[in-house]
């Protein structure tokens, strides 16, 4: 049978029911009367359902909520908190989010918890800009600020949300409100800004610059001295992203955490040897050898220093870095490892490099780098090698290759004194102090070579 005759017959029987029904009341009330004729039966009346346009459910949930706000009751305050926190996870985009973030921001202030309200209200400000709320949101955070937040980080936070650009894509300026609040107010709103980040990449997981946010959000952990969770954040972002052009600084800040705040030099030293191996063209790579170079050093691993700083000299060839790491590896041969010769070696590199410093701007102080180099070598030469020849041969080479620095005339007579002292050449000796009595005259060099000259001669005479 089809559902339609299944209706008409269970009408029709109903309505056969009624009437026995009413026959039957009739008949107990009055006495009987004949029969009459059975009436034709009407067809069985429509009910018709009106079909009521109701408002979305999130409108209506928001107009609930919005009329629990008057109530004074501080447990209810969290009730609506985890509410209010809920909806606007399932309805970011809803018609009435705009408000309900601020509904939110009510709700922590009647909890006093005011990091929490001031973070939701920066957020506001950079997630609505174009909000009917924006000028209320703005004037309630500046009360929190001026009452709740350290003087320093005031003003700060004000500048940070004047000029928000509405144009922008919403995602870019979220971003910029959790880049910006963490740099500036990171240790003081930790806990909300970690729940904000938490709800910006489950929104947003595919956003362009995340990777640049995880940077952000590791520094935090690192003001705040969770180390270990900025660690993960810098690992998650080579994991995670392994196109980012911030893998390589991603992965020398861990080496710089590891040995900055936890103290364990060798994982960071394994931190920067990764960042030499894998991203050797990047502009970590210096920045990463320089940091083993001396962490080597402080544990003790010298020829891995002396390693690593030949080959930061290589790297940065004819640079100020070159200079730090061959002047740092000289000291290291020659005070570490008592490879004298080799330190001298060395430091002949240096002058070599840096005959005509170019890293400078004052032509009076070109001549610095190899000068100086040159008299270490010297020095070294004397007291630890007793080479003095070699000694000599050093002096020579300043007076011949620097002939106008102001260490010249007395790198000569120097000279002088090692043949006369030194090697008991007295002849050599008053050749090369007439040498500087003739090339620096009035020099005070050139006084104390006539005052030896005339001694020597007088006992020849």
């Amino acid at each position: 049978m089809r559902c339609a005759d299944f209706l008409a017959a269970a009408l029709l029987s109903c309505g056969m029911a009624a009437a026995a029904c009413a026959q039957t009341d009739s008949s107990a009330a009055q006495p009987q009367s004949p029969a009459a004729a059975p009436a034709a039966l009407s067809a069985p009346s429509v009910i018709k359902t009106e079909t009521v346009q109701v408002e979305d459910r999130s409108s209506l949930e928001w107009k609930f909520f919005q009329a629990q706000n008057e109530n004074p009751d501080q447990q209810l305050a969290g009730v609506l908190l985890s509410e209010a926190e809920s909806w606007l996870a399932a309805n970011p985009a809803a018609p009435h989010a705009d408000e309900m973030l601020f509904f939110k921001a009510e709700q922590q202030i009647k909890l006093k918890n005011y990091d929490a309200a001031v973070t939701t209200l920066l957020r506001h400000v950079f997630e609505y800009p174009d909000s009917s709320l924006d000028f209320k949101a703005k004037n309630t955070l500046s009360s929190l600020l001026d009452k709740h937040v350290e003087r320093k980080l005031r003003q700060p936070l004000l500048d940070m949300i004047r000029g928000v650009d509405s144009s922008e894509a919403k995602q870019a300026r979220m971003a910029d409100f959790l880049t910006k609040t963490s740099a500036i107010a990171g240790e003081q709103f930790y806990g909300p800004l970690m729940e904000e980040y938490a709800d910006f990449f489950l929104r947003y997981p595919n956003y362009e610059k995340n990777d640049a946010l995880l940077l952000s959000k590791a520094a935090m952990n690192t003001a705040k001295g969770n180390y270990l969770g900025a660690i993960l954040e810098y690992e998650r972002i080579l994991a995670v992203y392994p196109l980012s052009d911030l893998r390589p600084l991603a992965k020398r800040m861990t080496g710089d955490v590891y040995s900055n705040n936890i103290g364990d030099n060798n994982k960071a030293i394994e931190s920067y040897q990764y960042v030499v191996d894998h991203f050797a063209d990047s502009s970590e790579a210096g920045t990463a050898y320089v940091q083993m170079a001396h962490l080597a050093e402080v544990e003790k691993q010298y020829d891995l220093a002396v390693d690593v700083y030949e080959k930061i000299a290589k790297l940065y060839d004819g640079k100020q870095a070159a200079y730090d790491a061959l002047t740092s590896e000289a000291r290291i041969l020659h005070e570490k490892l008592q490879r004298n010769q080799d330190a001298i070696n060395v430091l002949m590199r240096v002058a070599d490099k840096f005959k005509d410093d170019t890293t400078v701007t004052d032509p009076a102080r070109k001549d610095d780098k190899a000068v100086t180099a040159l008299k270490q070598a010297a020095q070294i030469a004397r007291k630890e090698l007793r080479d003095f020849a070699q000694e000599i041969k050093i002096y020579g080479r300043i007076v011949a290759e620097h002939p106008d620095s102001v260490d010249a005339p007395a790198m000569l007579l120097e000279s002088g004194k090692v043949y006369e002292k030194d090697l008991l050449d007295v002849d050599n000796a008053m050749k090369v102090y007439q040498q500087v009595i003739d090339r620096y005259p009035g020099n005070s060099a050139s006084s104390t070579a006539a005052s030896r000259l005339k001694s020597l001669k007088k006992q020849q005479s």
